[in-house]
């Protein structure tokens, strides 16, 4: 699994100017060409639980658009007691990212 922030070696300097990439200037992706290009599921909820971003993936994943999706409560589409609410609580109290593997969803709750 790959960590997509800064690293904390690379000087300022570098992460201002984009120098130390091998992407030529103007051609950068933004940030939601990235985030649609993931094959994982990517879902950004807010601080009440109510998502407010997801990818292709997301969609596939749940076998619902994201007309569907965007504005629903999360925890609409999981049970209580799902393992993602636990995470979701970790990277709150930490401010980190977390990874959980094997981790089983029963789906869908509508």
């Amino acid at each position: 699994m790959a960590n997509l922030a800064p690293s904390e070696n690379m000087p300022p300097s570098e992460l201002e100017s984009g120098s130390g990439t091998d992407v030529p200037d103007g051609d950068v992706p933004d940030s939601g060409q990235i985030l649609r290009a993931i094959p994982f599921p990517v879902m950004v909820v807010d601080g009440d639980g109510v998502i407010e971003y997801v990818n292709g993936a997301v969609e596939q994943f749940f076998g619902q658009g994201s007309t569907t999706l965007l504005g629903k409560k999360l925890n609409r589409l999981l049970a209580e007691d799902s393992p993602i609410f636990s995470l979701i609580s970790q990277v709150r109290s930490t401010g980190a990212s977390v990874a959980e593997y094997d981790v089983t969803l029963h789906l869908p709750r509508r």
